[in-house]
């Protein structure tokens, strides 16, 4: 037998959902059971899925040390069998919602939940579809009492759900944050995400460090992606400068007012989210009486991470979505399109920030064989970044872009040739003669 999503939670991160009643004294209520329940039943949900109904309880109850209702019987399971599988019309398929043996409207919210948790399994489950509906109906009650189920691995390709507290963190939030992690293929982030989940209640601290993990971690990818370099020993602050400097969200004297408060406040989270991981947090060796952070803080702290990592991906994909558009409609027309830039040399002198944003898309472009790009001059990319790194500072100089391209050396022109090629774009023959030696033996060009 399968081990559940929660035991996967334990096994892959080191701790358990906490499932017991909240500070309030109230856990999952009578009224959101009913109405999760109660949804199943009018949407004639097949609770036990592909399995046969006693071996999907047998996932979560022991069976033979439940009691039959029937005298006939001892067991609970051979109960199950007899009115269920011999004679499937005994009982109504909602019958285990309500059967006082499994208690599922009174007993444990760690029951309750492990049985919302099975009813999605892929075991039982045939269609990822079929799970994700019902997830959406169960987290819509589940919300109003603070907890809801969360995708915390994958197995041959499905999702596995475990439930977690919420903790007045914005159920959308972490959503949004999975979906970055999805983006970015990374099961490092997804695995901090879910730290974050479920340890605000049973380690403040680790939530706290695993916060600031996350942050680390959506800077890196988006530095990645765009081709920054990176030592890979950047502090955390430095980090989220550099990540912050690549968007273009530096704070500028021609910033309007909103635009330098939002710009400042960025600083200012990322500041105390460092400042919350050293004092309270995990990652550095603590004292044996040191100060355990309260759960207020390290919701505060999760909150702030998730929003701040989540609105920097956000900044970092919009900066491609036009480009990407303009590539996705050429192919969708039944063509492959092909970007020529001629004088690359003064193309990558632009001083423009959004310059980086646009050869990081075409490098992210070129590598998944959508686009290929020519670029013409006589310079190499090697010498160009030489120059440029003399005189100041540029987006090109910082770019990984050209590292997947093929260098051609065009054959040297001749007099007679460079003549010929400036006439036929209206250049005087005698001012052309004049500036040959200039050109001669000179162009070359790099292409892809």
């Amino acid at each position: 037998m399968e081990r559940n999503a929660n035991h996967l939670v334990e096994q892959h991160f080191g701790v358990m959902p906490d499932l017991e009643p909240n500070r309030s004294g109230q856990g999952i209520t009578e009224i959101t059971r009913r109405n999760i329940l109660d949804a199943m039943a009018l949407g004639k949900v097949n609770w036990s899925g592909r399995l046969a109904e006693d071996d999907f309880l047998g996932r979560i109850f022991d069976l033979d040390h439940l009691p039959s209702n029937d005298h006939r019987f001892k067991t609970m399971r051979r109960d199950i069998w007899q009115h269920r599988v011999n004679n499937p019309n005994d009982w109504e398929d909602d019958w285990a919602f309500t059967d006082s043996r499994l208690n599922l409207l009174h007993g444990s919210d760690e029951i309750f939940l492990r049985f919302l948790c099975e009813t999605v399994h892929p075991v039982v489950r045939a269609e990822e579809d079929d799970g994700a509906q019902l997830v959406a109906i169960f987290n819509r009650y589940l919300a109003a009492d603070g907890f809801q189920l969360a995708v915390v691995d994958i197995m041959s390709g499905r999702s596995l759900y475990a439930a977690i507290r919420t903790l007045g963190v914005d159920a959308t939030a972490f959503a949004q944050a999975r979906k970055v992690a999805d983006a970015l293929s990374s099961g490092q982030i997804s695995a901090q995400i879910t730290r974050m989940q479920n340890s605000i209640v049973k380690d403040p601290a680790l939530a706290i460090g695993s916060a600031k993990e996350f942050v680390e971690s959506i800077c890196k990818g988006i530095l990645d992606e765009r081709g920054i370099l990176r030592t890979g020993h950047e502090d955390f602050q430095p980090l989220v400068t550099m990540t912050r400097d690549t968007l273009a969200l530096r704070v500028d004297p021609r910033s309007d007012r909103t635009l330098k408060g939002l710009l400042t406040a960025l600083g200012t989270i990322s500041n105390s989210i460092a400042e919350l991981r050293g004092y309270l947090g995990t990652g550095h060796g603590a004292a044996p009486n040191a100060y355990s952070p309260p759960v207020e803080v390290a919701r505060l702290a999760v909150g702030a991470a998730t929003s701040l990592g989540v609105f920097l991906w956000d900044r970092h994909r919009a900066d491609r979505v036009e480009l990407e558009s303009v590539i996705d409609a050429t192919h969708a027309q039944g063509l492959y399109p092909v970007v020529c830039i001629e004088r690359f040399h003064a193309f990558a002198r632009m001083g423009d920030s959004e310059l980086l944003s646009v050869l990081s898309a075409l490098r992210t472009l070129e590598h998944s064989t959508r686009v290929t790009t020519l670029a013409f001059s006589p310079l190499s990319y090697e010498q160009l970044r030489r120059q440029l790194n003399a005189t100041g500072q540029f987006p090109f100089v910082n770019s990984a872009y050209g590292d997947n391209h093929d260098q051609a050396v065009m054959a040297p022109l001749t007099r007679p040739e460079f003549v010929a090629a400036a006439e036929r774009r209206g250049v005087p023959i005698a001012m052309a003669q004049r500036i040959s030696p200039l050109g001669e033996g000179r162009i070359r060009s790099m292409k892809r």
